[in-house]
This record gives structure tokens, sequence and C-alpha cells, in this order.
């Protein structure tokens, strides 16, 4: 995954988000993950077994694997400080995240809750 490409890779493999993300949304990674992110938490809160859940936190986790700076950044501010409002979905992902995209959400905690 590129930066450029980020938004066309969630659409691709989460369909689901075409209902979500606004077409205006669509060149803005930023607001576009920070829409599934809101989706998510909701999503999470109700069941941990969906497929758009999995299949979610299965992209979070190849993310959070690349080295690419801006994909990284894209990951902890569009994605996981969006997240961290819930505790409940924030607990949640954390509990299934693989080790570098929980290095992540410890960061992305500890600049927020201190």
């Amino acid at each position: 995954m590129k930066y450029e490409n980020a938004v066309e890779v969630f659409l691709d493999r989460l369909p689901e988000l075409n209902k979500v993300i606004e077409s205006d949304e669509r060149d803005l990674p930023q607001v576009a993950l920070g829409s599934f992110a809101q989706n998510f938490s909701n999503k999470i809160c109700n069941s941990l077994n969906s497929e758009f859940v999995t299949d979610s936190i299965a992209l979070l986790n190849e993310m959070s694997n690349t080295r690419d700076k801006k994909i990284q950044m894209l990951l902890m501010t569009g994605v996981l400080e969006v997240i961290l409002d819930n505790k409940i979905a924030f607990d949640a992902l954390r509990a299934q995240a693989n080790q570098s995209l929980l290095q992540m959400m410890i960061k992305v905690e500890k600049f927020w809750r201190g």
C-alpha cells in the first residue's frame, strides 16, 4: 500500500466502505480513513466476529507493518486517533493487534492520554 492509493485499497478490501466514505472524501486519505475509523469503532462494539471487523483488523495489522512513514502517520492520525475516542473499540482492537500495530497504538494513547 502506498499513501496515494490507501483509500482505494480500503475500498477494495472493505467494499462496505463505499457506502460510508463520501465521493468528495476519496481524494483526502486522512478524512476518508477517519470515516472508516468511525464506522469501524461502531461495528467492533456491536460484533467482534463480523467479516467487516475481521477484515478491517487484518488490513490495519498489514498497514502497521509498512516502513512507509506516510502510511504510518495516516494509520496513527487518520485511524488510531479516531478509534482512541471509543475505549471499547480501542481495547477490542488492541486485543487483536499485531506487535507493530500495538506499538503504534501505545504511541497514540500515550500522546493523547499521557
